[in-house]
């Protein structure tokens, strides 16, 4: 089995399932015959089309320096959640817990989380191991719809470029407070709100982001925002 034509290692079984390594590839698979005294060139397949972000799982990415780096999610919730770490690993937590990985080896790494049983109310990277790393947010928020805040989820993560994703499947979410301060490498506009109804603080929100462009939102269906102090300051290209 071969991703962008460059054999996937181990792969060479009559099936093949995906990983987030062949996010983006196109697949085919070589057949080789072979008879005694033959030597017969390997057929290759058609190719599939690209391989796309799952449905049901939050992904994001990384850029991870050195070996034995570590990277670290932290969760509050009861609920039961598992992180694809795109490296071949995965891990699963319960409750309110910090989970940090340690890479074997440096790379960019596209890495997922996906809530399992009950609800996960919190995500964050914020002052914990490796949140300077974090280059992307890939896609909107699949698969962690019992997210209630996004309290400091991605504050001073200097490293996030990109935009920031469509919000409005987190229906339950009434805390945005400090959620992407800091974030200086973000661009493009700031996604519709309009579905949050639940909202409550727009605190700092979008504070100190200096690549955010076009116009505020409207947030007229926001009825129950009770601050929006600093929520777009310092943020020149609005």
């Amino acid at each position: 089995w071969l991703a962008k034509g460059v054999a996937i290692g181990g792969a060479t079984a009559n099936t093949f399932l995906l990983t987030i390594a062949q996010i983006g590839a196109v697949i085919t698979f070589e057949v080789t015959a072979s008879n005694a005294g033959v030597s017969i060139a390997p057929a290759t397949s058609a190719a599939t089309s690209a391989v796309t972000y799952g449905s049901d799982r939050w992904y994001f990415s990384n850029a991870i320096p050195a070996p034995s780096t570590s990277f670290a999610i932290g969760f509050e919730g009861a609920g039961t959640r598992i992180v694809d770490w795109g490296d071949g690993n995965t891990d699963t937590t319960s409750g309110s817990v910090v989970n940090t990985h340690v890479y074997a080896a440096a790379g960019n790494y596209v890495f997922s989380v996906r809530q399992s049983a009950g609800a996960t109310t919190r995500l964050y990277f914020f002052n914990l191991a490796g949140s300077t790393l974090l280059t992307g947010i890939l896609t909107p928020p699949n698969g962690m719809t019992g997210l209630t805040t996004l309290y400091e989820a991605f504050t001073v993560c200097t490293g996030l470029t990109g935009s920031i994703p469509d919000l409005s499947i987190l229906t339950g979410l009434t805390d945005l407070s400090l959620a992407f301060d800091g974030c200086t490498g973000l661009t493009g506009s700031i996604p519709n709100l309009s579905t949050l109804t639940g909202l409550t603080t727009l605190y700092a929100t979008f504070f100190r982001c200096p690549g955010l462009t076009g116009s505020i939102p409207s947030l007229s269906t926001l009825t129950g925002l009770t601050t929006l102090d600093h929520a777009f300051a310092n943020c020149p290209g609005l």
